[in-house]
């Protein structure tokens, strides 16, 4: 067993709920929408909601969800140089 099957073994137990998650407007979007989402969806029967986002609004659109604690994204896309400010403002977490 490799830790990609771990993974999926692990988040069945998530089975009906949704991610929601933050992305790059288009071809990084895309990628979410018609082919990751549905196949982490027929993985682990947990669906995935992409909402597509201008690239310079990613970052100022996540931090003002996180401060706001609206719950809004499960996962970030994050650009490197983010890491910092985003661990600092604690909208960072690892299993």
């Amino acid at each position: 067993e490799n830790a990609a099957d771990k993974a999926v073994e692990a988040a069945k137990q998530y089975t009906g709920t949704t991610i929601n998650t933050a992305e790059e407007a288009g071809l990084m979007a895309m990628l979410g929408i018609n082919v990751t989402g549905p196949e982490w969806e027929q993985l682990t029967g947990i669906g995935v909601r992409v909402t597509e986002l201008p690239f310079e609004e990613l970052f100022p659109k996540q931090m003002l969800e996180h401060k706001a604690a609206s719950g809004a994204y499960d996962m970030l896309t994050i650009g490197p140089s983010w890491v910092a400010d985003m661990a600092r403002a604690g909208a960072l977490d690892s299993p």
